[in-house]
C-alpha cells in the first residue's frame, strides 16, 4: 500500500541527520504504482514521475554528475540539471518538509514511543566526583559483549534469567548510524523468522545465534555510540515502530552509558557517580502475537 510506503519513506528520510552518507552524498526517492501527491502545491508531474510497476526505493549520487569545477562556483552561477541551482533548491525545500514532517510524527508519537525513549540523567551533585568507567574500554567483539553482559546481568538478572537462552547478541563494531539501522532492522526480521533478511552489515558480529530467539540485544561500540548520535538513533527508532505500525509487536528499550550513573561511597566515605553501562546498547523484543 502506498500509504505504508509513504510511512517507511518518511522513517528513511528522518534518519538523514543522523547518518553519514544519507542524505549528503547519496539521495532516497520512494516509487510507487499507487503514488500520491506529499502536499497539497506538489505537481502532477512530480507524482506521475513517482509512479512505476512495482513499489521500489531509489539511492542516487547527484555529486557524481556535477561538472568539474561545480563546487567552486556560487548558487546563481550554477548551471541547471542534476546537481545544478535548481536541484539544490529542491533538496533545501526537501529537507525543510522532511524536518517538518519529523516534528508532527515526534508530537504524533510521542506517548506511544515514550517506552523506548530514556531521559537524560539530571547533573551530578557539586559535592560528588564523575568518573567514566568505561574509558580505555576494548572495541573487540567478544571483549565488548563480555562487559556489556556483565552489566546486563547484574541489572536485569531476572530477564536474564528467565530468556537470556533466547536472546541473540550482536556487537556493532564501526557503530556508524547506518550500520545501527541495518542491524536493528534485521534483527527484527530474524525475530519474526524471516529466513530471507538481509545480511548484517560488515563489521558487526552475531556472537549468540539461539534458533527460538525472542529477543535481540545490539550493542554499540563506535561513532553512534557518541551520545548526541546515540540519542538521535535511538529516538528514530522508536519513532518509527510507532510510525509503522510495529508497536503492538515488538517492545524496544536502549541505555546509554551516560544514563547508567550510580552513586558509590568508596572507604575513605567518600560518594563518587560512577557509569556502570560500559557500552550503549538496544535492546528490542518479540512480543507475543495475539490469534
Amino acid at each position: 500500500r502506498w500509504e505504508r510506503m509513504e510511512a517507511l519513506d518518511a522513517h528513511l528520510r528522518s534518519c538523514r541527520p543522523s547518518c553519514s552518507l544519507l542524505g549528503s552524498t547519496v539521495r532516497l526517492q520512494a516509487l510507487h504504482p499507487g503514488s500520491q501527491p506529499t502536499s497539497p502545491d506538489e505537481s502532477p508531474l512530480e507524482v506521475e514521475r513517482r509512479r512505476a510497476p512495482l513499489p521500489a526505493f531509489t539511492l542516487s549520487r547527484p555529486s557524481a554528475l556535477r561538472p568539474a569545477g561545480f563546487d567552486g562556483l556560487p548558487p546563481e552561477e550554477r548551471p541547471a540539471g542534476p546537481g545544478g541551482a535548481a536541484d539544490e533548491e529542491e533538496a533545501e525545500a526537501a529537507e525543510e518538509e522532511v524536518l517538518a514532517a519529523r516534528a508532527a510524527l515526534e508530537r504524533q508519537f510521542a506517548l506511544q514511543a515514550a517506552s523506548g525513549v530514556v531521559p537524560p540523567p539530571p547533573p551530578p551533585p557539586p559535592n560528588v566526583r564523575v568518573v567514566e568507567s568505561v574509558a580505555g574500554a576494548s572495541t573487540e567483539p567478544a571483549a565488548v559483549l563480555a562487559s556489556t553482559m556483565e552489566w546486563w546481568r547484574g541489572y536485569y538478572s531476572t530477564v536474564h534469567r528467565l530468556f537470556g537462552h533466547r536472546q541473540r547478541r550482536v556487537v556493532c563494531s564501526a557503530g556508524s548510524a547506518e550500520e545501527v539501522f541495518a542491524s536493528f532492522w534485521s534483527e527484527a526480521a530474524r525475530l519474526f523468522g524471516d529466513v530471507d533478511a538481509a545480511a548484517l552489515p560488515a563489521g558487526v558480529s552475531a556472537l549468540c545465534e539461539p534458533d527460538d530467539a525472542l529477543s535481540s540485544l545490539l550493542v554499540v561500540a563506535g561513532e553512534a555510540a557518541e551520545l548526541d548520535a546515540y540519542r538521535a538513533v535511538r529516538q528514530n527508532l522508536a519513532l518509527a515502530l510507532a510510525l509503522l505500525g510495529l508497536a503492538e509487536s515488538f517492545t524496544l528499550s536502549a541505555f546509554h552509558p551516560r544514563d547508567t550513573f550510580e552513586l558509590r561511597v568508596e572507604e575513605d566515605g567518600s560518594r563518587t557517580w560512577t557509569v556502570t553501562l560500559p557500552h550503549p546498547l538496544v535492546h528490542i523484543v518479540k512480543r507475543k502475537s495475539e490469534k
